[in-house]
């Protein structure tokens, strides 16, 4: 006995309807199938452009009558997954009921439906359309668009705009633990820890609790050795005896309460757990254990939650100094003491939540800004040029040279710092680094944001950054490379974040240039990230910890 879907009228209409199409014309008009996700970002952008160039050319070349428009769908086993949007008929009130039938003929499976006013609504028409997201078998697709047709109108299959995945609560962070390797004492032949056995395997031990550690978990004490406590000492006393010189007010402010109530000493390696807890009380920030140096896109989303991912284990005993990746002196010395301060800590989740959804070229221009304030930055406070980035207040080496007043930018030539202690030159990081009046014109305030506009000029050079928005730090370049001077001075150019966005950057170089902001008002409207900020598609975590998409 036949069926009943083979016997239905309506069922008979809609098969015929597709038998008398032109096979080849009908081909020519669907649009190129997609593949599934890969796993290059730009790749899938690059597919993605190419689908809709293609999709509109088949339109283009379509004949005026045809039953199916060109869509864009992905393929997956023998299925086609599409999304439709369509608007009932004025004269047919019960047109989502009869498009689910025509759903049910097909034996489509329905993903997700609803209804949202209409876009182009008609007048006299119903201001309701209908989306729906359908898997169909691939040799039923084209009849089951023209039998939508049939019963709605102005069908058509929106573009699927993909963001790359990012976090939207908190707990998701367990997510976001993807390593750059290129620094590892087990990889990295230049590391001072590679040929020390016993140290690789204390980093394994140590970074185990990080792979172990889920969101919501205390996180676990280290017993540190006598040697790990030793070189936390040297250079816990050398850093702290700079600090008074050269540490901003807000720096000096917070290492103090952490000394008082969070256990650092120089004879004590601070706990997380312990510095956490500081931490959220403070700014509502918190720490988590990390194995390693993070991607920057990993890294920026925690700060979007106030989650600051930090490593437990220490650098190499032989190079107290220097180490080329953050460890807990870099974190503890250096990061912390400023993320007590709310409006860095504001300024910092800024950052994070201009990530969330970014794309790869944002991310590299998020990762270098990051790198040259939170990292490298440095401000004017009583007519003398302070540090605040994490890689100079936790590198003796790069507090060594002290600076002096600085003079307002007048677009010359000329050295910002002026005259310079121990004959030494300025490094790399010191010499990108960008110089503001105060640390709150370099955070920019929390008032309400600014557009800005990136220009084109800007967008067109594309800057040499790190993998990671913290890179190498902690002293990047040994101390007896600091004897060479550079042969000419550096360039002053007023700051402006979309050019030092896009500022070419080398960890092991000079830089010869310098941004320095001129007035208040004119940093904090251009350090707002307004221009990231209002392109994201995220609205910004709420008290429960959660970020959405925006609709």
């Amino acid at each position: 006995m036949p069926t009943p879907d083979a016997t239905a009228p309506q069922a008979k209409g809609f098969r015929r309807a597709v038998s008398e199409l032109d096979a080849k014309q009908a081909e020519a008009i669907m649009s190129p199938r997609f593949t599934g996700r890969q796993q290059s970002l730009i790749e899938d952008a690059r597919k993605e452009r190419e689908a809709a160039v293609a999709a509109e050319a088949a339109a283009a070349s379509s004949q005026a009558g045809d039953p199916l428009e060109a869509v864009a769908f992905e393929e997956k086993e023998g299925k086609a997954v599409l999304n439709l949007l369509f608007s009932p008929r004025a004269t047919k009130p019960s047109a989502l009921s009869q498009a689910v039938k025509v759903f049910e003929t097909f034996e489509a499976k329905i993903h997700h439906l609803e209804s949202r006013p209409a876009q182009r609504p008609r007048v006299g028409g119903p201001h309701l359309e209908y989306f729906v997201r359908v898997e169909v078998p691939r040799g039923d697709l084209a009849a089951l668009l023209s039998g939508v047709r049939q019963v709605s109108e102005d069908v058509r299959s929106p573009v699927e705009h993909k963001v790359p995945w990012f976090p939207r609560k908190v707990s998701d962070l367990d997510k976001c633990h993807h390593l750059v390797t290129k620094f590892d004492p087990d990889l990295d032949l230049d590391h001072p820890g590679f040929s020390d056995q016993v140290y690789r395997q204390r980093r394994k031990q140590i970074a185990e609790i990080a792979f172990q550690y889920r969101h919501g978990d205390p996180i676990p004490r280290v017993e540190y050795t006598a040697e790990e406590i030793a070189t936390w000492k040297e250079v816990y006393t050398k850093l702290k005896g700079l600090y008074a010189t050269h540490a901003c007010g807000e720096h000096l402010e917070a290492f103090a309460l952490l000394e008082r109530f969070s256990g650092y000493r120089e004879d004590n390696i601070p706990q997380l757990e312990d510095v956490s807890r500081f931490l959220k009380e403070r700014t509502g920030f918190q720490l988590r254990p990390v194995a390693g140096l993070l991607s920057a896109r990993d890294f920026l989303a925690s700060l979007a939650f106030r989650v600051f991912q930090c490593t437990q284990y220490i650098r190499h005993a032989s190079s107290p100094m220097h180490s080329p990746e953050p460890d807990c002196c870099h974190e503890l010395l250096g990061h912390v003491p400023m993320l007590a301060d709310r409006t860095f800590a504001q300024f910092s989740q800024d950052i994070g939540l201009a990530s969330l959804g970014a794309s790869d070229e944002e991310i590299e221009k998020l990762s270098t800004l990051y790198w040259f304030t939170v990292e490298f930055g440095l401000c004017k406070q009583n007519g003398e040029v302070k540090a605040y980035g994490a890689g100079l207040l936790s590198s003796y080496g790069e507090l060594l040279v002290r600076p002096s007043p600085c003079p307002a930018p007048s677009g010359g030539v000329g050295h910002p710092w002026g005259t310079v202690q121990g004959g030494d030159r300025l490094s790399g990081e010191e010499t990108a680094a960008w110089a503001h009046p105060t640390l709150s014109q370099a955070l920019g305030g929390t008032e309400g944001e600014a557009g800005v506009t990136v220009p084109k000029e800007a967008t067109e050079h594309q800057a040499t950054v790190p993998s990671s928005p913290r890179g190498s730090v902690g002293s990047v370049t040994p101390l007896a490379s600091r004897q060479h001077s550079l042969s000419e001075e550096p360039e002053i150019r007023a700051f402006d974040p979309e050019a030092a966005a896009v500022q070419p950057y080398q960890d092991q170089t000079y830089q010869s240039v310098y941004f320095v902001s001129e007035s208040f008002s004119d940093a904090k409207d251009k350090l707002r990230w307004a221009w990231l900020l209002g392109r994201a598609p995220v609205v910004p975590p709420n008290w429960t910890r959660q970020a959405f998409l925006r609709s």
